[in-house]
């Protein structure tokens, strides 16, 4: 853990020696040259470990596959079994969004208020 304080990661903080420690670590906000690169590689590590396509744009294909119902080549295809999992992905993107801005917008109230 001593590399994470020389390479500025963990500039901030502590390194953490407890478990508690470790969560709250996580939890912190981190720089953008480390976040940056490990969003990156997850996407092409998805595709080499499960086969698997990830990104809102793919669910597109997926949308007019399922509302075209195949009256275009391109759109012919088992799209429940291809791209069910990521359209259930982007419903779900979209319920967070929404519990999220519920919840922010009753902190900004109560913070106001108190």
């Amino acid at each position: 853990m001593l590399w994470l304080r020389r390479f500025g990661i963990c500039a901030k903080t502590a390194i953490p020696e407890s478990p508690e420690a470790m969560c709250n670590w996580f939890a912190e906000t981190w720089l953008w040259y480390v976040t940056g690169p490990l969003i990156g590689l997850f996407v092409p590590a998805l595709v080499l470990a499960a086969n698997k396509l990830f990104g809102i744009s793919s669910n597109l294909r997926h949308l007019c596959a399922a509302i075209l119902l195949g009256k275009v080549e391109f759109f012919r295809y088992d799209w429940r079994r291809v791209g069910l999992w990521n359209l259930v992905f982007l419903f779900g993107v979209f319920v967070a969004g929404f519990f999220a801005g519920g919840l922010a917008a009753t902190y900004f109230i109560l913070s106001r208020l108190l």
